[in-house]
């Protein structure tokens, strides 16, 4: 599988990485340790992860030059690699999957998180996202099958799709929740947890709340919003950082409302 975030663990690639070992496949990740904080090599139950470090990666700008160094060195080490199958997580691993398909001649899966060009539409110039639509057009022909995260991001695929496609919903195990949960002085109790980017309605949700006196919201997660959403914490806003995955369903079995 083949990663552009540190795997910290990534809850969908976790889960597909259990779902492929319980069937009796051996499962390797070769990650991007962006912030350069996660060990080289580690084991999560029964997958290898290896991470490649470039520069550290602080915002857009280190993000573009040094996606190119990982991109080398993921190439380098997946091509060392005996494997019979390369799994490209999202638009910005396709390429270099295409690559490592087309040179050891292996199949290659495609799994599409998001529509990647929306996702960054509000920070890059039209042109360029078009072009990146056209090129997730052409690349994702060579997969051998494509993974989607929802119909939505399927249906938009497949007219390009030449192998298989499939849904994959990315859904959580929701927690053991409980039979009710008591109100803090009186207020209905909001929790998000997810990556923190724009078109997520974070910040609407965060000013909304601030105008109430019958709700609060909590926020957990890492992105691009985490100093907006430090600026906005105060009696109504709580912001929790990055969560570990059996912490977050914990908070979320003690809230009311899930975003």
């Amino acid at each position: 599988m083949l990663l552009s975030n540190e795997f910290r663990p990534d809850p969908r690639v976790a889960k597909e990485a259990r779902a492929l070992s319980a069937a009796g496949f051996e499962v390797s990740v070769l990650a991007w340790n962006r912030a350069q904080k996660a060990p080289h090599r580690e084991m999560y139950h029964h997958t290898s992860i290896e991470r490649v470090t470039t520069g550290k990666v602080r915002g857009p700008l280190s993000l573009a030059l040094n996606y190119p160094l990982f991109f080398l060195a993921a190439l380098s080490s997946a091509l060392r690699q005996s494997i019979d199958a390369v799994h490209s997580h999202d638009f910005d691993t396709l390429l270099l999957g295409v690559v490592v398909s087309r040179i050891k001649r292996i199949p290659l899966v495609y799994d599409a998180h998001e529509h990647y060009a929306m996702m960054v539409a509000t920070d890059l110039p039209k042109p360029l996202t078009q072009l990146m639509d056209r090129l997730e057009a052409i690349l994702v022909r060579r997969a051998a099958l494509v993974i989607a995260a929802n119909e939505k991001i399927a249906e938009y695929l497949r007219p390009h799709v030449r192998g298989r496609l499939t849904v994959v919903s990315n859904c959580i195990d929701l927690p053991e929740m409980t039979a009710s949960v008591a109100r803090s002085e009186g207020r209905l109790k909001i929790f998000y947890a997810g990556a923190l980017e724009p078109l997520r309605f974070i910040e609407e949700c965060a000013d909304a709340v601030r105008k109430r006196d019958d709700c609060m919201l909590s926020v957990a997660g890492q992105g691009r919003l985490e100093e907006d959403m430090e600026r906005r914490a105060g009696e109504k806003v709580a912001f929790l950082g990055y969560l570990d995955y059996p912490e977050m369903l914990n908070r979320m079995s003690r809230c009311h409302v899930v975003l």
